[in-house]
């Protein structure tokens, strides 16, 4: 289908917002009654950043995060904003949720305590 519509059919609101209505309406099925958890891989970060606020806004009982390379452009202009803004909140709210007290310079931590509860391994 891709050689028919354009990657730009991808971006819009529209689309994405029916994304996670479907993951939202289908996730007591999928994931097994809580059981399992999902990764949703995008192409971009601030793909990514955007669909976390979506599922945030539309969605807030379901935990939601985001994994990505944390280092910050300096040159990046717009898109670094977008990338380190997006990161700042997803930390921000995983703090809250979980009472941790992550930031960027401690992400490399965050990321083994998000794999860790995915697993459930030790302490989770």
């Amino acid at each position: 289908i891709e050689d028919y519509i354009g990657a730009e059919a991808w971006q819009t609101d529209e689309y994405q917002d029916a994304v996670v209505d479907d993951i939202a309406g289908n996730w007591l099925t999928i994931s097994r009654n809580h059981k399992f958890h999902a990764i949703f891989a995008t192409s971009s970060i601030p793909e990514a950043v955007r669909y976390y606020r979506k599922f945030r806004q539309k969605y807030p009982e379901l935990k939601v995060t985001g994994l990505f390379d944390p280092s910050i452009d300096n040159q990046g202009g717009k898109k670094s904003l977008e990338k380190e803004d997006g990161l700042k909140e997803m930390l921000k709210d995983y703090n809250s949720l979980y009472d941790q007290n992550f930031d960027i310079g401690g992400y490399a931590k965050f990321k083994k305590d998000v794999s860790a509860r995915l697993a459930h391994k030790r302490p989770y």
